[in-house]
């Protein structure tokens, strides 16, 4: 996950800054992503694979729209696979 999500490229493009630490990238997805997922009372996100490998190259989450009921999907996709 760090690979794409440190790419200025595919980062500002999905709504965050560049990832500058595996440090940084594993305390997002072991705390800060489950508890805005449990307090917004939102679905786990999924990861993008490749086929036959463990390889992740994306990932889809789920996100509340501020100001309405409205659930929207998201993606990130490394920019080698775009």
């Amino acid at each position: 996950i760090f690979d794409y999500a440190s790419l200025p490229e595919v980062a500002y493009p999905a709504g965050f800054p560049p990832v500058k630490t595996l440090e940084d990238e594993i305390y997002y997805l072991e705390h800060i992503l489950p508890e805005r997922n449990q307090k917004e009372n939102l679905p786990a996100g999924y990861g993008i694979v490749v086929k036959g490998t463990d390889k992740v190259i994306g990932s889809v989450d789920f996100n509340h729209r501020y100001g309405d009921d409205v659930l929207e999907l998201g993606y990130t996709l490394h920019s080698d696979y775009w």
